[in-house]
């Protein structure tokens, strides 16, 4: 059998035999290819000769500050958003997040486990392999949006007062490298993928810092409370059940004698948007 193994991040692809039937001896030495040493990135196995990545990753195109700002009524970055909360009193803050969103949920054909950061397909197996306990081999990927609170500031008039705050756009490097094995694509090819899967478009750029500045005047008998909401989306993988796939367990490969170990834990993936909404809530003083 003819396996390929494919770095998730620079895309390079290596091809390599894997015998169907041999000695222990040999099949040790061409699982060693990808088990018994640890890859400092994630590589990602597969039975056909993957598709040659179409661009590498980009850096995060950010929007002027004036572009980022959106209000409730529109549609930011292309998503539906919850309301976030608001505060009942200049003591009283709302949470740090809104209540989440589900955008969509789709149904999904590929996914792999991880084994030593090799990942290895389980939807569907490669044929002849078996995982135990059974992976699911009915599941979704569900897309959902929330607001994340980056800074609250609570002012009492009369007098104009500046707000500075630096928040995070992006996916991190571990979260893009990891969905990126997870789907079997390399991470030039994630934004696309995602795109593909949930009809909705999402950053996974690598994350970079963004600060802000905003000019708030507050009338006198006044006390204002200033959130600024960050728009957050998350990823995560369901079983037919539509609960999050939480798998631990091993692969199976005949004639290989020991099984190997393998997971697929439920973590969240987040993607960090440079859309921000700006609120603010009056009190009389």
């Amino acid at each position: 059998m003819q396996l390929y193994a494919r770095n998730a991040v620079s895309g390079k692809t290596t091809q390599f035999d894997f015998p169907d039937t041999s000695s222990q001896e040999e099949l040790e030495n061409a699982m060693a290819q990808f088990s018994k040493a640890r890859p400092a990135q994630p590589v990602i196995i597969s039975t056909a000769s993957p598709p040659k990545a179409t661009r590498a990753a980009s850096a995060p195109n950010q929007q002027a500050q004036s572009e980022r700002l959106v209000s409730l009524k529109s549609s930011a970055s292309g998503l539906p958003t919850p309301t976030p909360p608001k505060p009942t009193s200049p003591t009283k803050f709302p949470p740090e997040h809104s209540e989440e969103l589900i955008v969509s949920t789709n149904r999904i054909t590929g996914l792999h486990i991880n084994h030593r950061n090799t990942y290895v397909p389980a939807l569907p197996p490669i044929k002849g392999w078996s995982t135990d306990p059974e992976f699911p081999q009915i599941a979704y990927v569900q897309l959902s949006t929330y607001w994340k609170n980056v800074g609250t500031a609570v002012i009492t008039g009369p007098q104009t007062y500046t707000h500075t705050v630096s928040y995070e756009q992006g996916m991190s490097v571990t979260d893009s490298e990891t969905l990126s094995a997870e789907l079997g694509v390399a991470v030039g090819d994630l934004a696309a993928t995602i795109n593909r899967t949930t009809n909705h478009s999402i950053t996974t750029s690598e994350t970079t810092t963004i600060t802000d500045s905003y000019e708030l005047s507050v009338a006198d008998s006044q006390t204002t409370v200033y959130i600024l909401w960050q728009l957050i989306a998350k990823l995560r993988f369901l079983d037919a059940n539509k609960r999050p796939i939480n798998w631990k367990g091993s692969i199976r490969v005949p004639p290989l004698g020991a099984p190997l170990p393998a997971t697929f834990p439920n973590e969240k993936r987040l993607s960090m948007f440079d859309t921000v909404y700006s609120d603010r809530t009056n009190f009389k003083t």
